[in-house]
């Protein structure tokens, strides 16, 4: 117990708890309550090597990992190099996977988008061209040749100015009527 609670104040990576071989009755210190209480709260991970296949110890069930031997303790807290590269090989192509699978995603959403800003700005052309139509036939309706070409006409005095009662004239006086095709010169005989 005493030398658990001293590798707690140590900043260690593993904590191996081990035993060589030995009686099954030298395992009841690893049953001890204290010892199972300070385990379970440990700052580092703990693997349980107490050296035997068959009895299990309540340290066992309390430690971060259980092996059969001191020497697979060791080979537990220490990992094969060549296994560590080949699980960041792993987690590379994952990675490298994901990243792909991402980005393909990402292009879809992209597609999708432009279509639907394509098709508004369709709708919004298609909205536009109708508004320009209207404002067009407005201003068909409202120019002066439109309104010739249905059968009015436009009447000018000798100054040029359009006539819009029979005072603007007086007898005798050339008139001008312009209507859709050209202009027709009058004499007013009589107001």
């Amino acid at each position: 117990m005493k030398a658990f609670l001293k590798s707690q104040e140590y900043d260690l990576d593993t904590l191996i708890i081990g035993r060589g071989g030995g009686a099954s009755e030298d395992l009841s210190a690893f049953n001890d309550e204290a010892l199972i209480r300070a385990v379970y709260t440990s700052k580092m991970p703990v693997i349980a090597a107490v050296g035997h296949e068959i009895d299990y110890t309540v340290l066992d069930y309390v430690a971060d990992a259980r092996v059969s031997t001191p020497t697979a303790a060791a080979e537990k807290a220490t990992p094969d190099r060549k296994e560590i590269e080949q699980d960041l090989d792993n987690y590379l192509e994952e990675m490298k996977e994901g990243i792909k699978d991402q980005l393909e995603s990402m292009k879809d959403e992209i597609k999708d988008l432009q279509e639907e800003i394509n098709n508004a700005l369709v709708n919004k052309i298609n909205q536009l061209k109708l508004i320009i139509k209207g404002k067009k036939e407005q201003l068909l309706a409202l120019d002066p040749k439109g309104i010739l070409s249905r059968g009015y006409s436009i009447t000018l005095n000798k100054d040029g100015k359009p006539v819009t009662s029979k005072d603007d004239v007086t007898s005798g006086e050339i008139i001008k009527t312009i209507v859709s095709d050209g202009e027709i010169k009058s004499r007013v005989e009589e107001k």
